[in-house]
């Protein structure tokens, strides 16, 4: 492999990622030493995981998203409570979550569908129960302090989703770093 760990991101549009930023200075930045706060240009809800893969795969994984655009209109989504996740007995993250609206779960398993039959490429966690949501902050490995009950709060955040994005993760010891490989707008 290349380096290529490529995953399809929806980003909110800049004022949400601002309300998003002044919710992280207001309730997570006085715990740094409990949270890695994700960065506003990292504030993305993740669509689809693909990972590892190469040159090759990418331009079919290209293709394959160019086709499920095609298929879609735009259409709005509602995130609505920030808490801690994916399981709050034993949260990893800080994270605005909602119900998964019905088409951005069409959107998720048509391009799943079309990663497999155009890409050959069959992602990992198919038969999960996708769950909506844009990731705050990180809980830290090494913070033995009780995570603080105040930062759940209703916060209700609509935005439409006009495109999305293949992406590429590159992991360092600070975390990911993100690049946009290509945008794909729906019709």
């Amino acid at each position: 492999m290349n380096g290529l760990r490529l995953f399809i991101a929806v980003f909110p549009p800049e004022k949400i990622k601002n309300q998003l930023l002044e919710y992280q200075q207001k309730k997570l930045a006085k715990n740094k030493e409990i949270f890695r706060i994700a960065p506003l240009d990292a504030l993305h809800l993740t669509l689809v995981f693909i990972g590892d893969s190469d040159e090759k795969e990418k331009e079919k994984i290209i293709f394959a998203c160019r086709k499920t655009a095609a298929l879609f209109s735009p259409f709005q989504i509602t995130l609505e409570n920030i808490n801690y996740g994916p399981n709050e007995k034993l949260p990893r993250l800080v994270w605005l979550e909602g119900k998964s609206a019905e088409e951005l779960i069409k959107l998720e398993k048509t391009l799943r569908k079309n990663f497999y039959e155009i890409a050959g490429k069959k992602i990992a966690g198919e038969n999960h129960n996708f769950k909506a949501h844009i990731t705050l902050a990180r809980i830290k490995n090494n913070s033995h302090k009780p995570l603080p009950q105040e930062i759940k709060e209703r916060k209700k955040i609509t935005f439409w989703v006009e495109k999305f994005f293949l992406m590429n993760s590159q992991l360092d010891y600070q975390g990911a770093k993100y690049k946009i490989i290509d945008s794909f707008s729906l019709k």
